[in-house]
């Protein structure tokens, strides 16, 4: 007999949806009888056509009422969430993110699901920029259900776990760690690339994957390719993603009359092509779990020059595959990057080093027998 899996996310874009995808994709169906429930508000093309793909295998629930911001809706979305959990009887439960998080694990632990796990995918209370109350509120409800609701917490980094250890949101034997992972794809050349950008063959290019938004810290990306473009002028940038930013920064390039050499191109379904034409990978992030898109770097054989915060500093080994910088320090990011674009013989050797972590750590096949495992365990 089946095992009968529920999977609920409230957010399906980003990071979170495509480890979802993957998960969703790579399960063994033999083994698994497959539900999801996911919002109407935060999901893309991506999620959308993976949800048409696999609509014949897995159960599809949309949840109209399950949205990012607290409000009036999450008393509805509960009882949703718990009727539908009623009805289904789920053997396993697995909440993804923190809305998500708090409603499903609620409602599994009033159903005496025993089996219910918990991938946060970066802890709100990582963001400095929270505010005290608002941390303070989130640190113990995390703690709350991470205790008291959750056989298992899902890590998928290092760094994320000791942070959640060390603001006791869970305990060793209550919580595992599983990387994110990914599977090699590609069509377009460099070339291709190039052309499309009006980069010359022979220019070197600094890039980032990110959506443009506040966590991603888009204006330190900018400082950064300033500070370079001072001393390489013939330097390309290129942010690959759109988001609520993506007017004002466009804006403020042009502005600073850099629109030659900074292009914010938008959503790209081919994202691995693009990652394949750049010389220097740059991730500003405020904060992170584990970033699929330096993974992806990585596998690109890219050397990468990221700021040091958790996920990015666990994937990133000084002086091996890259650099990492302390978040703020444009003067330092900015040298690190002029450092690989003015050594090919570096570029070369963290390139190695790069696709040698990725062989080593972080194919797909290990996040979904890691997560099979411990699904089939209890």
């Amino acid at each position: 007999m089946k095992v009968r899996l529920l999977i609920i996310s409230e957010t399906l874009i980003d990071g979170v949806g495509k480890h979802i995808i993957d998960l969703l994709t790579n399960l063994d169906q033999e083994k698994f009888d497959i539900h999801v429930f996911h919002s109407s508000n935060r999901i893309d093309e991506k999620f959308k056509e993976a949800k048409q793909r696999l609509n014949k295998q897995i159960h599809f629930y949309q949840i109209e009422e399950l949205h990012r911001e607290i409000g009036f809706y999450d008393a509805k979305a509960f009882v949703k969430i718990y009727k539908l959990m009623k009805n289904i009887k789920p053997n396993i439960v697995h909440c993804h993110s923190s809305k998500a998080g708090v409603l499903g694990r609620l409602s599994a632990k009033l159903q005496g699901i025993n089996q219910c796990y918990y991938t946060p995918h970066a802890y709100a209370i990582q963001n400095n920029q929270l505010g005290h109350v608002k941390k303070t509120l989130y640190t113990w409800v995390e703690r709350f259900l991470g205790n008291q609701c959750t056989s298992k917490t899902i890590n998928i980094s290092v760094g994320e776990n000791k942070f959640a250890l060390q603001h006791k949101l869970t305990t060793k034997d209550k919580s595992t760690i599983i990387y994110n992972c990914i599977q090699k794809t590609g069509d377009l050349t460099e070339w291709d690339i190039r052309e499309e950008l009006g980069v010359p063959i022979g220019a070197l290019m600094v890039g980032c994957v990110a959506r443009i938004y506040e966590q991603k810290n888009p204006y330190e990306f900018i400082e950064i390719a300033k500070r370079v473009l001072a001393t390489q002028p013939d330097t390309y940038f290129m942010w690959i993603g759109n988001g609520e930013y993506k007017d004002e920064v466009e804006a403020y390039v042009k502005k600073e009359k850099l629109t030659n050499s900074i292009h914010f191109i938008g959503y790209r379904k081919n994202v691995d092509d693009y990652l394949e034409a750049l010389d220097v990978y740059l991730s500003t992030s405020l904060y992170e779990g584990m970033p699929y898109t330096v993974i992806e770097a990585l596998r690109s054989g890219c050397p990468c020059v990221v700021s040091n915060v958790v996920g990015n500093n666990e994937l990133v080994e000084e002086d091996k595959c890259g650099y990492l910088y302390p978040l703020g320090n444009v003067e330092h990011a900015s040298l690190k990057i002029i450092d690989l674009l003015s050594n090919e013989d570096k570029r070369v050797r963290f390139s190695a080093a790069a696709v040698k972590s990725f062989n080593e750590n972080y194919t797909l096949d290990k996040m979904i027998l890691s997560h099979e495992h411990l699904y089939l365990k209890s």
